[in-house]
């Protein structure tokens, strides 16, 4: 498909910048120039958005803070801004998630793109935050698990690492990407699948996903506590790996 170059429709990519390096920044730079092609607009050059980052970064008192890159089209002129926040701390406890079941999320042809267009997301997390939660996950129409407002989800099902599949609407999360290939490393059971309402009352660990906070476990959803400690031992297996491999792939700027 291709976006009206008038609509100002931008791509988003977060990044987590820390001690000189952006963590999987090359992943990231791979997405966007995936998400240009698919949607016919011309990639930004990886070399002058490190070089943009290398400058905010500079000028920034933050050794620690979220990256927010967005390319977008205006006049038909592509434009990039990027803007730098301060890291906020998670509980160590984990997150709390809110179910949403009553607003149904309509996978559409930008649903696999992560755009300016975040109105449901905004909403739903803004709710999930007056709630007393941390994150609120949500379906499709068809009632599977799609993901959270920021992050990707993931549960353990019978000692099975599980998450919703793309084709359920859910963003192709860099961090998702690098669990995915993490789990089979270590020979973790994993499959990517349509998960339900079912599934999510059954698990026996789950946690969440992003390129900012990593791997999170989550400790309640819903009136739901996940059971057991948190996190428990499939999600602390990859937590030890995942901070090893994330950090060998930051990219110096």
């Amino acid at each position: 498909m291709r976006v009206n170059k008038k609509s100002k429709t931008g791509l988003i990519e977060t990044m987590r910048y820390e001690d000189g390096g952006v963590f999987l920044l090359n992943e990231h730079l791979r997405r966007l120039s995936s998400a240009c092609r698919a949607l016919g607009l011309r990639p930004p050059s990886p070399r002058v958005v490190r070089g943009a980052i290398g400058r905010l970064v500079r000028k920034s008192p933050l050794n620690r803070s979220r990256l927010r890159l967005i390319w977008s089209c205006e006049g038909g002129a592509m434009r990039l801004v990027l803007t730098s926040f301060p890291l906020t701390v998670p509980p160590a406890s984990g997150y709390k998630v809110m179910l949403e079941r009553r607003r149904r999320f309509k996978i559409t042809p930008l649903s696999s793109f992560k755009t300016t267009r975040r109105a449901f997301y905004e909403a739903l997390y803004t709710r999930a935050r007056h709630r007393g939660f941390d994150e609120a996950l949500f379906f499709n129409t068809r009632g599977a698990l799609v993901e959270g407002t920021r992050t990707n989800v993931f549960l353990v099902v019978n000692a099975c690492l599980v998450t919703p599949a793309l084709s359920c609407g859910c963003l192709p999360g860099v961090t998702r990407k690098a669990v995915l290939r993490l789990a089979r490393r270590l020979k973790i059971p994993v499959k990517e699948t349509a998960l339900s309402l079912k599934d999510l009352s059954r698990c026996e660990e789950a946690f969440v996903t992003n390129a900012v906070i990593g791997i999170l476990p989550v400790c309640r959803i819903g009136p739901r506590d996940v059971p057991g400690v948190s996190p428990g031992p499939v999600t602390r297996r990859l937590l030890t790996s995942y901070g090893k491999a994330v950090e060998a792939k930051a990219v110096k700027v």
